[in-house]
């Protein structure tokens, strides 16, 4: 062999490694940036994921507790102010469709026979 085939095959010898060097490059650098962005992922997620929502619980009546204590309360209470009646009702009473419109007697009075006790109102038919 000769000097000019020697260079020749050296030449050849070192695209061939040059190739190989850049086919693995090629496989070699968006594998890497893969798993740099898939690594990236996952430290975003777990960073940022949600914390568990709290438990909703439903509004309660606020209780409070104490021990009981024996006291003295009075038998009567003195206060000042109006009494209204917070809803009114008209009570009646019909027997046959007589209207009762008079009361003659209360609870407790002696009463003799013949006594006339309650009017009833005929025209309330």
């Amino acid at each position: 062999m000769n000097i000019a085939q020697d260079s020749f095959d050296l030449v050849a010898a070192k695209r061939v490694h040059e190739r190989r060097r850049v086919g693995w490059l090629i496989y070699a650098v968006p594998a890497a940036l893969l798993a740099v962005a898939l690594l990236g992922f996952a430290v975003f997620t777990i960073l940022h994921r949600a914390s568990p929502a709290p438990a909703v619980q439903a509004p309660s009546i606020t209780v409070t507790i104490a021990l009981p204590v024996t006291s003295q309360w009075t038998d009567t209470l003195d206060t000042a102010g109006a009494i209204a009646p917070w809803q009114e009702a008209s009570i009646g009473s019909q027997i046959g469709g007589y209207q009762l419109t008079d009361v003659r007697v209360n609870v407790g009075d002696v009463v003799t026979k013949g006594q006339v006790l309650a009017r009833f109102d005929a025209q309330g038919q």
